[in-house]
């Protein structure tokens, strides 16, 4: 098995094999399974079964339909998984049902929203792309995409302002204003609206409403304090003036990483020239000014070595850039963080870890399954459920 391969296997085995921990409506648990049950020996194999078994149970207590902790994470987890495992078929199709319509019902708010309405960790977005990792006929997903562009076609993307977090809060930045990341801003969107218009037969145009968010990006584009080409957390408001932002986070979930591979999934569809230079200008950027002093000194183990703001998710995103962009800067950057990825994963394995190992965005689901990509050992589906591909 070739590089780290070995290694990131016996650690989904091992991560799933930590005793009865919270995963209700988390996909990692799923996704490590299904790479256990494509590589792993009997017992490994076995040991999969069993935890998928254990992730289901947690279908009990999910409330809501959230990527990470309800219905979607479901949907996105079976999704990979019965590629893996036949019997799975069918309770995905039951699930990937009743995910559409709960989409059918339109229950989210057009106005006054908070991330829940729209953005892809807990919203539609998320929920959209699940059902197209899940197979989801296009019919069924007219609702997700018939919000998400009405939202993204407001003048200004004003719908797009959220609100419901009050400025002593912990999100009080993001009150008022449009949210520009991955994770939970229009970039969010921008990449499950883009996975709908390169459906073949799509009836549900996108590229009015992926222009509007593209334009949104290009303009919210500004040089932080590093002189580093990047997007604020959130955009500013009418009249005010261009940010200079000091706040240093570049990851998958806020910053250049994540917005600048949204924008090019964007130009991808809208065939804009200069979104796609620009995408691809702000990323190289990235990767040559790239310091693991700088870039990858979290508050916790997750958060420096994980998918949300760490080594796991800059890796997913510079090797998505290298096999779909051919940026060379991009697989410099995937080659530079891939060993030390190997080398630290044990310790989101061990007692130091501060989340559920199985967990994916900020356990060793995340490294594991990463590691096991860039080595072509696992197939590529489930980083749809973290905009990739």
């Amino acid at each position: 098995m070739p590089d780290h391969g070995e290694l990131a296997l016996q650690s989904c085995a091992d991560a799933l094999g930590l005793g009865a921990v919270a995963w209700p409506g988390d996909p990692g648990p799923a996704f490590l399974a299904a790479a256990l049950l494509k590589l792993g020996s009997d017992r490994q194999r076995d040991r999969a079964v069993s935890a998928l078994e254990r992730w289901l149970h947690g279908l009990r207590e999910v409330r809501g339909t959230a990527l990470f902790g309800g219905l979607t994470g479901y949907v996105a987890g079976l999704a990979v998984a019965a590629e893996a495992h036949e019997p799975l078929r069918p309770l995905l199709s039951r699930l990937s049902g009743r995910l559409a319509d709960f989409g059918a019902g339109r229950p989210w708010r057009a106005t006054d929203v908070t991330f829940a309405d729209y953005d892809l960790a807990v919203g539609p977005s998320g929920s959209l792309l699940a059902l197209r990792a899940a197979g989801a006929g296009m019919e069924r997903l007219g609702p997700y995409v018939d919000h998400l562009s009405a939202l993204c076609l407001s003048p200004g993307l004003a719908s797009l302002r959220v609100t419901g977090y009050p400025a002593d809060s912990a999100l009080g930045w993001c009150h008022g204003r449009v949210n520009t990341s991955l994770a939970h801003g229009v970039s969010g969107i921008a990449v499950a609206l883009a996975s709908v218009g390169t459906a073949p037969g799509s009836p549900h145009p996108v590229g009015p409403a992926l222009e509007r968010a593209q334009g949104f990006l290009l303009s919210q584009l500004v040089d932080d304090s590093t002189g580093l080409p990047t997007w604020p957390r959130a955009g500013r408001l009418p009249g005010e003036p261009r940010p200079c932002p000091d706040d240093l986070r570049q990851s998958w979930c806020y910053g250049s990483p994540g917005v600048a591979w949204s924008l090019w999934e964007t130009a991808r569809v809208t065939g804009d020239a200069e979104a796609e230079s620009s995408a691809l200008r702000v990323f190289a950027a990235f990767c040559d000014r790239f310091d693991e002093e700088i870039y990858l000194l979290g508050p916790s183990l997750g958060d420096d070595l994980g998918i949300c703001h760490g080594a796991a998710g800059l890796c997913a995103i510079a090797d998505a850039f290298w096999r779909h962009a051919r940026l060379p800067q991009a697989r410099a950057l995937r080659d530079r963080l891939l060993p030390g990825l190997a080398r630290r994963l044990p310790e989101l394995l061990g007692p130091a870890a501060t989340e559920p190992a199985a967990t994916l965005l900020n356990g060793a689901a995340g490294p594991a399954l990463v590691l096991l990509t860039a080595a072509d050992l696992i197939p590529r589906r489930w980083l749809t459920c973290i905009g990739l591909r």
